[in-house]
């Protein structure tokens, strides 16, 4: 596949991500990162940020444990 084919979706995540905050960015990198490590350095990289890092998915939704809730 050629190299602008693969970069395409990654240019168009970018393209929708144009306003949103950067701690937004942030988690659904980390959320790509934590299905697929190098999709996630993909969009990092298309929307200028550091790719994530173990260190950096903690305290991101990506990384938080489910609550249980107890239905009575």
């Amino acid at each position: 596949m050629p190299l602008e084919q693969k970069q395409r979706p990654f240019d168009n995540i970018a393209a929708a991500m144009q306003g949103v905050p950067d701690e937004i960015k942030r988690r659904q990198i980390a959320l790509f990162a934590k299905c697929d490590p190098a999709y996630g350095t993909g969009v990092a990289m298309a929307v200028k940020l550091d790719p994530p890092g173990d260190d950096r998915l903690k305290g991101t939704s990506a990384t938080d444990e489910p609550k249980v809730t107890m239905n009575d």
